[in-house]
């Protein structure tokens, strides 16, 4: 009976109580708590449903049944499952890094286009440019492709190579290019100067630096009249980071974030956490787009 690995990640005790914010509840329950007569009854119906019903279901299966059983009476839309593989895309989203060539695709009438080349790497390097339509890869037909397929295709070992061939508005035959994949680190901020001397920040997401980021582009726009903050289609992201983002705004003792959550011990406690730093642009206006 092939076993599938899995990896339970519980999203919203990211926020649980403790010295540092990036770290949940650990540890688990008190071993009491798994000798209890409630877990012997839930470990024997497990025992024989694995042994005896007649569909055969492997352990892996019941096994994320169960947790996601657990996880719906929850009532917590933060609460995931991940296998191996889903928690690597999560990881991979919210830090920003990965190996592949250094582009963004987009289905676009129905074909797989670059919408974005990223500064310093392998695809910026090739000559690849915004608009380019990805038709075939390593002696394959990808004109019918989804993004899932090229992406797949596309990424795999660093320093392995990739042949494709991209169609661009103006050649009459596809261009053909091997690129050498590397590590890519896609930032989560782009800034830029509006009309009226008005600075705009977008963060597309809380990963893994974004306030190192944040903090050099509020640098670069500091003699802007106004700043945008946009953080529309923002998913959001890492605890930590967030309170060290929102500690570039505020004045030191004031409350940035507080959460409950219930202690090891079983008490529900609260946690507040506070600015520490003096506010980066403390007189310049600031508009947040929610």
């Amino acid at each position: 009976m092939k076993k599938r690995p899995f990896l339970l990640t519980l999203l919203s005790l990211v926020t649980a109580v403790g010295a540092d914010p990036a770290q949940g509840q650990e540890g688990g329950p008190p071993p009491a708590a798994l000798e209890s007569p409630e877990a012997r009854i839930f470990l024997q119906a497990f025992e024989t449903i694995s042994r005896y019903h007649a569909e055969g279901l492997a352990d892996s299966t019941l096994w994320e049944g169960a947790i996601e059983g657990l996880l719906e009476h929850l009532n917590d839309p933060y609460a995931s499952v991940f296998t191996p593989a889903e928690y690597g895309e999560f990881q991979e989203d919210n830090t920003g890094d990965y190996v592949g060539i250094g582009v963004q695709i987009t289905q676009l009438e129905g074909r797989v286009t670059i919408t974005a080349v990223f500064r310093e790497t392998p695809a910026e390097q090739a000559g690849m440019i915004v608009g380019d339509r990805i038709v075939w890869v390593e002696g394959d037909d990808a004109r019918e492709w989804t993004i899932d397929d090229a992406r797949d295709a596309i990424r795999g070992e660093q320093g392995s190579e990739v042949a494709l061939r991209v169609a661009r508005d103006g050649f009459p035959e596809p261009i053909p290019m091997r690129i050498r994949r590397d590590s890519v680190h896609v930032s989560a901020v782009a800034s830029a100067t509006l009309e009226g001397n008005v600075g705009h920040i977008a963060i597309d997401r809380v990963a893994r630096g974004v306030t190192e980021e944040l903090a050099e582009a509020l640098t670069q726009l500091s003699d802007s009249r106004a700043i945008i903050l946009d953080l529309r289609r923002n998913p959001g992201g890492y605890l930590d980071e967030s309170l060290r983002m929102a500690d570039l705004f505020l004045s030191p003792g004031d409350t940035l974030a507080s959460a409950e959550a219930r202690s090891v011990s079983g008490r529900l406690e609260t946690q507040s956490w506070r600015a520490q730093s003096p506010p980066s642009l403390p007189d310049t206006p600031i508009l947040v787009l929610v």
